[in-house]
């Protein structure tokens, strides 16, 4: 049986790829484990502020363009 698939990339997921990371690049640049990464992007969990601020660090951009669904 087939399994379903994400249709919608998130932002954060598609700036991320912009940049030229993959899941495990920017786990490893902002000192996340890759599942934590994987589990923002799939939407299974909010990233924690400190998540936040840590990939929009690295890919230079604000934190709402990141993630516009958490609250500032």
């Amino acid at each position: 049986m087939p399994t379903a698939s994400r249709s919608v990339i998130t932002p954060h997921e598609q700036l991320r790829r912009q940049a030229g990371y993959t899941g495990t690049g920017l786990a490893r640049a902002i000192g996340f484990e890759h599942a934590y990464v994987s589990r923002v992007e799939g939407r299974q969990i909010r990233p924690s502020a400190r998540y936040r601020r840590a990939v929009a660090g690295v890919l230079g951009v604000a934190e709402q363009l990141l993630f516009p669904e958490v609250p500032a």
